[in-house]
């Protein structure tokens, strides 16, 4: 059995914390929005992740981690509640994450546009679908992700 475990824990995207590094083998989160390395390290954990010896038959489910970005020096979800036009107290410096829905049909993956959405993400989405045998010979219609993607 592989000796691999990640632990998706958004409060990991928050300054200061670096448990995520890989190093020079990408990221685990997208903390310091650098979508390369973070998509580096998405796709090898498909293709051949570290501590795998049989691809094929170990450690049989890989998840993926749809998050959102920290936007406007706001270290917020931008689900509305940390929008400045709902303070009523003490409100001078106030900085403001408006509500974008997480689900738009016209993004792509890491849009940085307050979401993630690495499961948008061609690259992703193909080394995934190779894992599980599946086609990669697919348009973006077919995955259903956006022609611009």
């Amino acid at each position: 059995m592989a000796l691999f475990s990640i632990s998706f824990d958004l409060d990991q995207q928050t300054p200061g914390s670096s448990s995520r590094d890989m190093h020079g083998e990408g990221s685990v989160l997208v903390k310091d929005k650098d979508p390369d390395k973070h998509r580096f390290f998405e796709v090898k954990l498909f293709e051949n992740p570290y501590g795998v010896n049989n691809n094929a038959d170990e450690w049989p489910i890989r998840p993926i981690l749809s998050s959102y970005w920290f936007t406007n020096g706001v270290m917020s979800i931008p689900d509305g509640k940390s929008d400045c036009s709902l303070c009523t107290v003490t409100c001078e410096g106030c900085k403001s994450m408006p509500y974008k829905p997480a689900f738009d049909p016209s993004a792509c993956g890491y849009s940085q546009d307050g979401y993630t959405r690495v499961h948008r993400d061609k690259a992703i989405v193909l080394a995934m679908r190779k894992w599980m045998e599946l086609s990669t010979d697919k348009s973006n219609a077919e995955l259903g992700i956006p022609e611009g993607c």
